[in-house]
């Protein structure tokens, strides 16, 4: 397996804004260099490289900026993610960060993570907003779904927070090992996290006191009714991976399946939406 990195050499508020763009196409896990440029990447069977010109030719135009890829091996990439990688610190209580770690203090919450790829990590905005969410969630002895779950970091949360069962996918056969694998990291029994390859759809049976579903916008349009369809009474859905200013648009589609806003939580124009199932 091989990734695609890209380094990016601008400054300033137009750099926010280049890096939504490229979070929409697929790239994650940004991160600052010392000199002027940030760090991402992206799995190289799932990048398209005219359409990551296409927006990087677009900003040079607007700013002065460079930027250089390169395609670099799972094991060396591993290698350079652990080399930058830094705890994520959620409000005072929370942390999420790899076992090679040393803290000086003990937190609450405490989420462990073997940083093998590049993505569900943590450091994305949208991932810390969800566990912001979570953190003030009553979830003891609740049946849980955490749709697209990445390396698992929701569900652990949710199991921390006393969730008695998780049911989780992802389309990404890496994010299912690497769940399992952190599942066990943090002390649960492989029985709490129900996973399989998949989406939404492929789940048969509902009735999940909440749902938890960090993807991007056109998937979650798309999957609403199911969300709201596997959703028990008076359950809470929990949705993010997209913009503030897209807000009203999961909101109205959230609304026509009995789904009302109940909390927004935002950060350097990610949001977070907590829904409740009326």
């Amino acid at each position: 397996m091989f990734f695609i990195t890209l380094k990016v050499f601008i400054s300033g508020e137009i750099a926010e804004l280049l890096k939504l763009e490229l979070a929409e196409i697929g790239f994650d896990s940004f991160w600052e260099e010392d000199d002027n440029s940030f760090l991402t990447s992206i799995p190289e069977e799932s990048f398209d490289q005219h359409e990551t010109q296409a927006v990087l030719e677009r900003y040079k135009n607007l700013t002065t900026m460079s930027y250089e890829t390169e395609k670099v091996a799972k094991q060396n990439w591993n290698q350079l993610w652990e080399e930058s990688y830094e705890p994520v610190f959620v409000g005072e209580d929370c942390v999420i960060r790899a076992d090679f770690h040393q803290l000086s203090r003990s937190f609450k919450y405490e989420i462990l993570i073997h940083p093998k790829m590049s993505f569900g990590t943590g450091h994305h905005e949208t991932t810390a907003l969800c566990v912001e969410h979570l953190i003030n969630m009553d979830l003891t002895g609740k049946k849980v779904a955490d749709i697209g779950c990445g390396t698992g970091i929701l569900s652990i949360m949710a199991l921390k927070k006393g969730t008695v069962q998780v049911k989780a996918c992802d389309v990404e056969e890496w994010a299912v090992e690497n769940a399992q694998e952190n599942i066990l990291l943090n002390g649960f029994e492989p029985k709490t996290l129900d996973i399989f390859q998949g989406t939404a759809a492929q789940i048969s049976s509902g009735n999940f006191d909440a749902i938890l579903a960090n993807i991007n916008l056109n998937i979650l349009l798309a999957e609403i009714h199911i969300y709201a369809k596997l959703l028990a009474p008076k359950g809470s859905l929990l949705l993010s991976g997209f913009y503030e200013h897209e807000t009203e648009l999961i909101a109205t589609e959230a609304g026509r399946y009995g789904l009302q806003l109940q909390k927004q939580l935002v950060k350097n124009r990610w949001t977070a939406l907590l829904f409740h199932h009326l």
